[in-house]
């Protein structure tokens, strides 16, 4: 954890790695989670700002980003149809109920349920009928 979360959450917040999230999964959506996972990991790992400019183009290099890709995501993040889209999805979610992350939505016999924080797997797995084997730190990909 950042010894100054609330600076991180609060004040430098997350918009222009969420724009640049957008744009990735707009123009190479097989990149969406890597680079996700990449900004994660600089708050919660390395410590490291994810919303210098600088810092999102060494993210997407770390998240095995091609550069032609990167520069035209990071001009993409600035248009009207990326900042619509990170609109429409967040209010998607937050008319769904969401208030933080992760948040998951279960379908299950044509009922959705929405299941929050990642300490609800075993309830998450419960309601897809799996058995929840706990964190299997050998899957991941950090």
């Amino acid at each position: 954890m950042p010894k100054d979360i609330a600076e991180v959450l609060f004040v430098k917040g997350s918009l222009p790695p969420m724009r640049f999230i957008t744009a990735i999964d707009q123009l190479c959506p097989d990149k969406t989670e890597d680079i996700s996972r990449e900004f994660w990991k600089r708050v919660y790992t390395t410590h490291k700002d994810i919303i210098e400019l600088d810092s999102i183009r060494e993210a997407a290099k770390s998240a095995g980003i091609d550069n032609d890709i990167t520069e035209k995501a990071m001009a993409a993040m600035k248009s009207q149809e990326v900042k619509d889209r990170l609109k429409a999805v967040t209010k998607e979610v937050i008319d769904q109920g969401a208030f933080g992350l992760p948040t998951m939505i279960a379908q299950v016999n044509d009922e959705e349920h929405m299941v929050f924080g990642s300490d609800r797997f075993p309830i998450l797995a419960d309601l897809l009928g799996e058995e929840y084997k706990g964190p299997l730190k050998e899957l991941a990909k950090l």
